[in-house]
């Protein structure tokens, strides 16, 4: 719900572009290097065509759909 959101009023009043296409990202299962994962999700989301108002917000409601396993705890 809306309350449990961990984002900011900023971020979670954004809608997400109706025509965004996750792109293809391997999930992240927390046992291999976070700091990889988190630079190659950064990079592939970069080169989406995004508007740039929505970028930031996308990137971080985007995030949590790369993670599996213990990386989601």
């Amino acid at each position: 719900s809306y309350a449990d959101t961990p984002f900011t009023d900023e971020i979670t009043l954004i809608e997400i572009h109706s025509k965004f296409s996750f792109p293809s990202i391997k999930s992240y299962n927390g046992t291999t290097d976070r700091d990889y994962n988190v630079a190659q999700y950064r990079q592939r989301m970069l080169a989406e065509a995004l508007p740039k108002g929505s970028r930031e917000a996308t990137m971080c409601k985007s995030f949590g759909s790369t993670l599996t396993r213990p990386a989601l705890q």
